[in-house]
């Protein structure tokens, strides 16, 4: 169940995680992934109820706002935890802002796809190990 990569120890006490990023970098990474999905709770709640000229637009705010928000609860809670389905499933946050920047185009879309790129980049700083080892069996 714990399947996202830990800093192995050798019996001496050295770090055996060479090709997995340090604590630190996933710590921050995560943060990132957090910051993202609490900046667009709030910026699309705001949207749905004050900018939205339109029942489609005010529609589309309000489903992201309800994305980022399964991803702030998502991360919040089996993503720290490591477990592997969160981590897999969180790229459904990245993929649905770069579908929306392919929906609304260049301008305000642009914003969309730097959100997913910069997702992405930070879903892959905290890519899982899938060689590790259990420790607990």
């Amino acid at each position: 169940m714990n399947s996202y990569p830990t800093v192995a120890r050798t019996q001496h006490g050295d770090s055996n995680d060479q090709q997995h990023p340090p604590n630190r970098v996933r710590a921050g990474a995560w943060g990132l992934l957090l910051g993202l999905s609490i900046l667009g709770v709030l910026n699309h709640a705001l949207g749905a109820a004050t900018f939205a000229s339109n029942s489609d637009e005010q529609m589309m705010f309000t489903l992201f706002a309800a994305l980022d928000l399964y991803a702030m609860v998502v991360l919040l809670t089996a993503y720290r935890r490591r477990e592997r389905w969160a981590w897999a499933l969180t790229w459904v946050h990245s993929a649905a802002y770069a579908v929306a920047f392919l929906i609304i185009g260049a301008g305000v879309g642009s914003i969309y796809l730097i959100v997913a790129g910069v997702s992405a980049l930070a879903q892959l700083a905290t890519l899982p190990n899938s060689t590790r080892r259990d420790s607990r069996t």
